[in-house]
């Protein structure tokens, strides 16, 4: 298995995907090799609850194989020229018992009240997650005389503006940053939150929300990309329109003022994670995709258009994977083409093309006049927004 991040390096959900779903095969019998990038003081070869775990340093990564779910299905067709009956959709998982309730009092951040209701988020802090949505719905819930408090869980690149952005709305005393937790304090704050608010503005999946799900509290989502394909609205969660802050403050309303509905909803998405998102039954549709690939004859060769492996957003993605993140792990086109298998030409127009948007930055190798790329600070939290 190719992942650019694996425990310790957490940033997106693929990290945790990659790492629950490889024990989970493990478990039943498949031997697994996870390849990844370093991470300081971890070492490179390591074997995790029997996951051979290899990390290396930038440059050349081995070609993988990627199974992906519903949502980024027109995504890969689009991007890839890929034929739709030769896509086999697997969904993410979740472990439920890692998020069973427990007699333990409330987790409740210090400055945020105890009489209040408290609705969880937990993500990145990048504008695609909605998170400036959220705080325009909590300034409707005050306006409407609601005492509700927003716990945000997570990091990124806009924190310093999220922050700003509670002092201009004077929502200090209603919100609460606590930045990244580890898992223990991350399933308290589950399990002491009366709602979970995820509010994209786009989502290929969201695994949060199946942590959620799997802690019993009740959830309302942005109905787009993967979300609407886990939640059913009035029945696992509540739905509302992305962008819209006062339909948000609306389905917020309903799963904390509805005590009947926040409890039907709780225990059908409850039900719904054990009968369809356990890793043990993620690990066996994995298996059976990988059984039926190998036992196909190969198809005899011929020649692959351009279209067909190569496309600007899975440029950037590639140069973040081999690690071409700043000068020193700058590559040139020659050898991200032999990589690809791609003809060299192609590669530098796409690369050409995302430089000139300001996502790809270029050097020249001090012994020649050899070109060499690497993804700017942009590029990297575009490549990231991508692929998370």
């Amino acid at each position: 298995m190719l992942t650019w991040e694996f425990p310790p390096r957490i940033i997106g959900g693929i990290s945790t995907h990659v790492y629950h779903l490889s024990r989970a095969l493990v478990e039943k019998g498949t031997p697994v090799r996870v390849i990844t990038c370093d991470f300081p003081k971890t070492p490179a070869e390591e074997i995790i609850d029997g996951v051979s775990v290899s990390r290396v340093i930038s440059g050349r990564v081995p070609e993988s194989n990627f199974l992906l779910w519903n949502y980024m299905l027109d995504h890969i067709q689009h991007q890839l020229g890929a034929v739709n009956a030769k896509i086999r959709v697997i969904p993410n998982g979740v472990e439920v018992s890692r998020f069973k309730r427990d007699s333990q009092p409330r987790l409740i951040p210090t400055g945020v009240s105890e009489n209040r209701k408290v609705i969880l988020y937990v993500g990145r802090i990048v504008r695609e997650k909605g998170i400036f949505t959220l705080l325009e719905a909590l300034d409707e819930l005050r306006n409407r005389g609601k005492d509700v408090s927003l716990v945000i869980v997570g990091e990124g690149p806009l924190k310093e503006d999220l922050a700003k952005e509670i002092l201009w709305r004077r929502l200090s005393d209603r919100v609460k940053l606590v930045g990244f937790v580890d898992e223990q304090r991350l399933v308290s704050l589950y399990n002491s939150s009366d709602a979970f608010v995820l509010p994209s503005h786009y989502e290929p999946f969201g695994m949060v929300v199946l942590e959620a799900m799997a802690s019993r509290i009740p959830v309302v989502v942005s109905d787009v990309g993967g979300l609407s394909e886990i939640i059913e609205d009035g029945i696992t969660g509540v739905k509302v329109p992305a962008s819209d802050p006062r339909a948000l403050a609306e389905g917020i309303l309903r799963v904390l003022e509805d005590q009947q509905l926040s409890e039907q909803l709780k225990e059908n998405a409850y039900r719904g994670v054990q009968e369809r998102y356990r890793w043990d039954m993620i690990a066996e549709k994995t298996i059976e995709v990988y059984g039926a690939s190998s036992s196909k004859p190969s198809p005899s060769s011929r020649v692959v258009e351009d279209a067909e492996f190569l496309s600007d957003p899975a440029l950037v993605q590639f140069l973040l994977t081999m690690g071409a993140t700043d000068g020193e792990g700058a590559v040139s086109a020659r050898e991200i083409a032999s990589l690809i298998k791609s003809p060299e030409t192609p590669v530098k127009i796409s690369l050409g093309r995302q430089a000139s948007l300001g996502y790809v930055s270029t050097k020249l190798a001090p012994d020649s006049s050899n070109v060499r790329y690497h993804l700017s600070p942009v590029g990297i939290i575009r490549a990231c927004s991508d692929m998370s």
